[in-house]
């Protein structure tokens, strides 16, 4: 019996229908939700069959769905989570989860409240090179790991306003009010999965100090392009660069950064990994193979070999590799959601307590900017 879905926010929630096409995921869209009558109509006619609603209340009452996938803008996920968990449907949720502790706190409280299965749509953990990188180190291929940089680089400057006319887009809109680290979990997942930094028998994650640089080159390219809507001279506050480290009971050290402003290739999976027996660094710009070099042999570069992840994956996951391409990581959690709700694993690979340490980095990355770069303890849900 297939799972039936509905999604909320259509822009990006309406790629899970051709995902689940192509790999016959026993999931069924039967339902969507979005403000954009003009998307919903497109939907509606390409995808025959599908209940469309403007109205979110509208969209909860429909009684044809028991799970929901929220893609909708960051600011929505917690209250439309909630509103999802009241009305007992199974969660999907893209990232961050929340962007307050004390939001990610009414969550959780909602989810145990309503008995909700919770899981986080954070598709960098299923990346073919990180899915390796966890099989390695799970095996102590790389000895003890005391250090990782991961980064976040991304030029997301153009999604932050519409070029016919300057207006903002919500991803504009948050650049005018926030500071810090306000997209941590493609970066932080991942090492959180590798080092087992939510297993308290394992290590976890204590303390993360934060810092920031100005904020130039999202106005730059914004008042080049429309110099007559100009406001002042501190019209968007997010920085170019926001830099944390984190600590964890190991004494473990984790650099972590985010920037999505800064002219420079993409590098969104940038990782550096230093281990007593294995280094590994990702490459420098999407596209470029990531190398990978024993540390035991020699400190000479020529030491250092490309990193053929691929061969890793089983056979049926480089066959599905193969097929999706750049979508293969999100058809990996559209495949343990179902597992999930299939009962045929006890948890999801990502569930709400990960989705709140790892969410809450936005927050307490702000606190330790407005009190000087001030160590903040990290407390779990």
């Amino acid at each position: 019996m297939k799972i039936k879905i509905g999604i909320i926010g259509c822009k990006r929630g309406q790629k899970i229908i051709e995902i689940i096409k192509k790999t016959n995921l026993d999931l069924e869209v039967v339902a969507a939700c979005d403000n954009d009558k003009i998307m919903l109509k497109k939907l509606s006619k390409q995808h025959n069959g599908i209940k469309t609603f403007i109205s979110i209340k509208s969209f909860f009452s429909y009684k044809n769905m028991n799970a929901v996938y929220i893609a909708s803008p960051v600011k929505f996920h917690a209250q439309q989570t909630i509103l999802a968990a009241k009305n007992k449907k199974n969660i999907l949720c893209e990232v961050p989860a929340f962007k307050t502790i004390q939001e990610g706190k009414k969550i959780f409280n909602e989810l145990k409240k309503n008995n909700t299965r919770y899981m986080l749509a954070e598709n960098y953990c299923f990346l073919p090179q990180n899915l390796a990188l966890n099989k390695l180190i799970k095996k102590k291929s790389f000895g003890n790991i005391n250090f990782i940089r991961t980064s976040y680089i991304h030029d997301c400057r153009r999604l932050s306003f519409d070029m016919r006319n300057g207006k903002l887009t919500w991803r504009g809109i948050e650049r005018k009010k926030n500071n810090g680290n306000d997209y941590p979990t493609h970066s932080i997942g991942p090492v959180c999965k590798f080092l087992e930094l939510n297993n308290d028998s394992v290590d976890e994650l204590k303390y993360i100090t934060s810092f920031s640089n100005n904020e130039m080159a999202m106005s730059n390219m914004y008042f080049n392009i429309f110099p007559k809507n100009k406001k002042s001279s501190n019209f968007f506050k997010r920085p170019d660069t926001s830099f944390s480290i984190l600590e964890t009971k190991k004494k473990k050290i984790i650099e972590l950064i985010c920037d999505t402003t800064s002219a420079r290739p993409s590098s969104m999976s940038d990782l550096y990994i230093q281990g007593t027996k294995m280094t590994y660094i990702s490459g420098r710009f999407d596209g470029e193979r990531p190398i990978i070099s024993s540390t035991t042999k020699s400190n000479n570069s020529k030491t250092f070999k490309p990193f053929l992840y691929e061969k890793c994956l089983n056979k049926d996951d480089l066959r599905l590799y193969k097929l999706l391409g750049k979508s293969f990581a999100f058809y990996k959690v559209l495949k343990n959601f179902r597992d999930v709700l299939k009962n045929k694993v006890k948890k999801p690979y990502i569930d709400f307590k990960d989705a709140f340490l790892w969410s809450s980095i936005i927050e307490l990355s702000k606190i330790s900017l407005i009190n000087k770069s001030k160590k903040i303890k990290i407390n779990k849900i």
